[in-house]
């Protein structure tokens, strides 16, 4: 893996060789520092106006891509012309749009049902958090005593058994978490995709696209995999060799020097304005 900003001359070129430039970044981990509880995760200040001012720029879009609901993500990133995916991808919105798999709106019920049984499962173990999303739900055990940990688990995979084996529910685990979503092949990288392929379809659209795309978590190696080969994919944290990212950045701090020399360079470019 290659330090991003050894190779940001690469960056620029692509940057002035395309039409549109697309800037999506996960939430968690990536602009925001990983909570104990993820209902105090917050969004500096600086950083909000960094991705206002780089969605500002005539060929920039921003998108937030994340596992968190598509409500929870708007109202800690308060911006109204920037594109969210939320739950893991299954419902896209933006200026203009909005989207969710027609088999993911099926999924509520089943997933308030295996959430009823969890909970009541797990009711009184300290430190595991339920994190309701309508369309999937997340269950958070960073803060759970490590000797309780495995029963957790076990209890969450008993539960979940007779949906796994019936094909009506797919678990993705992540960071200290395991998230429950509809049996859908739908991902982050499938919601990439789906705004490339919209960008793609604007009527005043200019030139090629090029994706840029920066998270931290297993559950972003699936948007890797959609931008290597046309675009950037940045993971945040030590290089790791088996990412389908081939660039990184040590720290959130990093992320947003990165994105302040874009901005300084998409300034410098002085190109007319296509549309945004």
């Amino acid at each position: 893996m290659i330090h991003i900003l050894k190779e940001m001359d690469k960056v620029f070129e692509g940057v002035a060789n395309n039409g549109q430039i697309l800037v999506a970044l996960d939430f968690d981990g990536t602009l925001a520092d990983i909570v104990p509880n993820p209902a105090d995760a917050s969004l500096p200040e600086s950083r909000l106006k960094l991705l206002e001012a780089l969605n500002n720029q005539p060929r920039f879009a921003v998108a937030i891509v994340s596992g968190r609901s598509l409500e929870d993500l708007k109202s800690r990133v308060n911006l109204s012309d920037v594109a969210f995916a939320g739950d893991h991808g299954l419902e896209i919105s933006g200026p203009g749009f909005h989207h969710i798999p027609l088999e993911a709106e099926e999924f509520r019920a089943t997933v308030a049902e295996i959430g009823e049984a969890l909970e009541a499962a797990l009711k009184g173990v300290p430190g595991v958090i339920f994190e309701h999303k309508g369309l999937s739900m997340s269950i958070h055990f960073r803060l759970t005593p490590p000797d309780q940990l495995a029963s957790v688990l076990s209890t969450i995979r008993r539960i979940t058994k007779p949906y796994l084996d019936g094909n009506t529910l797919r678990l993705v685990k992540g960071k200290e978490v395991v998230n429950l979503l509809p049996p859908v092949d739908w991902h982050k990288g499938s919601a990439l995709k789906w705004l490339l392929e919209l960008l793609d379809s604007l009527p005043r659209r200019v030139g090629g696209i090029l994706p840029i795309y920066i998270g931290d978590d297993v559950t972003d190696e699936d948007a890797f995999k959609e931008v290597t080969d046309k675009g950037f994919a940045i993971r945040v944290g030590r290089p790791k060799p088996s990412s389908a990212a081939p660039y990184y950045v040590n720290s959130i701090d990093e992320v947003e020097v990165v994105l302040q020399v874009l901005l300084d360079n998409s300034k410098s470019l002085g190109i007319p304005a296509h549309q945004h």
